[in-house]
């Protein structure tokens, strides 16, 4: 017995630094962070030999949702410091990322430029930009483009609505006068005990002589047509 109870001491004192060293589960491998990429930077600034332009935030004209048609303000400042403007009309096909809610511009096709105090430096000018959108790409927020979206769809609607354009009769006096109100053609009743008929589709009190006169009751007196 002392020799079987000093032997399982022994294993005991044995099995406690295995337990001790035991290593931990192993954790699960974190995927990397992704970084997100660069917000919309507007305006944008490139250079045309020695005139800078910046490019201003495109106001959108339609979008299918593949292909975006808008316009851009482009101010080109000379080395004098003096400043024109002008603006470029575009095509381009987008890239919608609905998790940034950015939509990445590609493939731009400028389809008209007018640069009203600058026409002949103006081809040049649209090259500097072709150039500048074939080496980077532009972003726009995509929830900027769901707003315009929304305008030009309000603005749309109000446009095909039905207007009423008949111009209104207009009448004219050379003297003080006041316009009497009457519900369709003037309905004329006898008044008992007179010669006169009364115009009983309109709310004044409007009488009739046999000569046709009209006599309108205003206030203390008599107004004559």
């Amino acid at each position: 017995m002392p020799q079987l109870r000093l032997f399982t001491v022994l294993l005991m004192l044995c099995l406690l630094p295995l337990s001790g060293t035991q290593a931990a589960p192993a954790q699960p491998a974190q995927p990397p962070a992704t970084q997100a990429p660069a917000a919309p930077s507007w305006p944008q600034v490139l250079a045309a030999g020695d005139t800078k332009l910046t490019i201003y935030q495109p106001q959108l004209d339609s979008w299918d949702g593949y292909t975006l048609n808008a316009r851009a303000a482009v101010e080109a400042t000379g080395t004098d410091g003096k400043s024109t403007y002008g603006i470029v009309q575009f095509s381009a096909h987008t890239l919608v990322d609905k998790a940034t809610r950015w939509v990445a511009l590609d493939q731009y096709t400028i389809t008209k430029a007018d640069f009203p105090d600058s026409a002949t430096k103006a081809d040049s000018w649209v090259a500097a930009v072709k150039q500048d959108a074939e080496k980077r790409t532009k972003t726009i927020s995509l929830d900027q483009l769901e707003a315009a979206l929304g305008v030009i769809a309000a603005e749309q609607k109000s446009s095909s609505a039905p207007l009423e354009n008949t111009p209104p009769t207009i009448i004219s006096s050379e003297v003080p006068a006041l316009l009497v109100y009457i519900d369709g053609e003037p309905a004329y009743r006898p008044v008992d005990g007179t010669s006169l008929q009364r115009v009983i589709n309109t709310r004044p009190l409007l009488l009739k002589d046999a000569q046709g006169k009209h006599y309108l009751h205003v206030f203390d007196g008599w107004m004559v047509a």
